[in-house]
């Protein structure tokens, strides 16, 4: 009866109380399997009301209650990851996404379609800047023209690892856009080369 109150309370939009009623429920079942989503449900409206402490204690709840690298224990983290984000902690969220990412590549994984849209997304928006840092660098010392060149093409490398990782989560939208941004890097680079000047002597 509670869980279906708490429940009928969500569809009407009483938040407030239906949290309530689901913390009433697993207080008095906690063993019970819908003791379990009570706890996706608390994290959601919890999220949806922006308190997000709340919200990630409940999540990291759900998470721990399936085994590590199964579908629901995966969404549950990326949804910690992705509102650690939201809160600028950048170093507790790409910490999380780089776990994430190690077990949605692993053989046997999940399709887990959400975490890897969390996780694809956030390491493509963390290479940004970097990518962008990659474009301005210009091969423009006559003299130095080798090492220039060597620094850029080093560089160049090392994104194209990172890119890769995200491309190899699979989510679509994030791997159209890593293998443009590849093709815009090569681009930016041969002509770079083209425009170069003569090595000096």
């Amino acid at each position: 009866a509670l869980f279906n109150a708490a429940t009928l309370y969500r569809g009407l939009n009483n938040d407030a109380e239906s949290i309530s009623l689901y913390k009433r429920f697993i207080a008095a079942y906690p063993k019970d399997e819908l003791s379990k989503q009570s706890r996706l449900e608390i994290a959601q409206l919890a999220e949806k009301a922006n308190n997000y402490s709340e919200a990630l204690t409940y999540y990291n709840q759900y998470a721990g209650l399936f085994p590590d690298k199964s579908e629901r224990n995966l969404v549950a983290r990326a949804r910690v990851a992705k509102i650690l984000l939201s809160q600028n902690n950048q170093k507790d969220a790409l910490k999380e996404i780089k776990r994430l990412h190690k077990d949605l590549t692993a053989p046997g994984a999940p399709p887990a379609l959400e975490a890897r849209k969390i996780a694809a997304g956030a390491l493509f928006n963390d290479l940004e800047s970097s990518f962008r840092s990659f474009q301005l660098i210009k091969v423009s010392n006559a003299a130095k023209i080798e090492q220039e060149v060597i620094a850029k093409q080093t560089r160049l490398v090392e994104l194209v690892k990172r890119y890769e990782e995200v491309i190899a989560l699979g989510a679509g939208e994030f791997t159209v856009a890593s293998l443009f941004r590849l093709g815009e890097m090569n681009e930016n680079f041969s002509k770079i080369l083209f425009d170069a000047p003569a090595p000096a002597g």
